[in-house]
């Protein structure tokens, strides 16, 4: 719920907020494995790409290709990641 409120957020434009939402999810989920964080780590990085802040965001994607590379991820979590990807590309 945390991740839907943060991207609900950054829709507004609400950008400070929508960070701070999706670093308390990540903080809510880092008792899980850091595959689970995946969402909000894809949040984080659409925040710094909103932001203009490259280097954030390029050390939050590599974070995220991590990820990406060692688990299985629905459709829907694969599209929020290629989503910022493509951002950043």
């Amino acid at each position: 719920l945390v991740r839907i409120r943060a991207q609900l957020l950054w829709a507004w434009a609400r950008l400070d907020e929508a960070e701070a939402s999706a670093r308390s999810g990540i903080e809510v989920l880092s008792s899980y494995q850091p595959q689970q964080q995946l969402q909000c780590l894809a949040m984080l990085i659409q925040c710094s790409l909103a932001r203009g802040d490259l280097d954030n965001a390029r050390s939050q994607l590599n974070r995220l290709e991590n990820l990406l590379g060692n688990g299985k991820y629905h459709s829907d979590w694969i599209s929020n990641a290629n989503k910022v990807r493509v951002i950043y590309w």
